[in-house]
């Protein structure tokens, strides 16, 4: 008869996920925008956190929400995005023939929404942007940047 082995307690680290008795653990931390008085080399010491190897991003999008508060640099943020995302999109074959299927697809709030994820990636940096299947409807969920590690995938 084979013997039955329970899980050890603890955390263990199994195939490149982090476990805690055969569980994987998803932690999300909330964390706030920290506004404060900030000098030029504060803004130099959060942008170098940031590009180093294994370097932190909370500071830096801390002070990207802070500066996002002008009105005036907010609007042409959404000046560039609504660039992109007003034009319509159609889906065409290689034959140059219209594929109406895709029209339900690009038509969809929901796909505006992903269009301007994307383009606001461009000024955030990193992004990850989680597609959902609902109930046969796109589902978009942009996660929030100061809650993505990069350093450990």
């Amino acid at each position: 008869m084979a013997k039955i082995t329970k899980p050890r307690p603890g955390v263990t680290k199994r195939e490149g996920e982090i476990t805690e008795g055969g569980v994987l653990i998803q932690n999300l931390i909330i964390r706030p925008v920290i506004r404060g008085n900030l000098d030029i080399q504060d803004w130099r010491n959060y942008h170098k956190a940031a590009e180093a190897i294994n370097g932190t991003r909370r500071a830096l999008y801390d002070l990207y929400a802070d500066v996002l508060l002008d009105g005036f640099l907010k609007r042409l943020v959404a000046k560039r995005v609504l660039g992109v995302t007003k034009n319509k999109l159609k889906y065409v074959a290689k034959d140059g023939t219209e594929i109406e299927a895709a029209d339900t697809l690009i038509n969809l709030r929901q796909f505006r929404k992903l269009r301007q994820y994307i383009q606001l990636q461009k000024a955030w940096g990193i992004s990850v942007i989680e597609l959902m299947n609902e109930g046969g409807t796109l589902k978009v969920f942009d996660v929030p940047k100061k809650h993505i590690k990069p350093d450990i995938g």
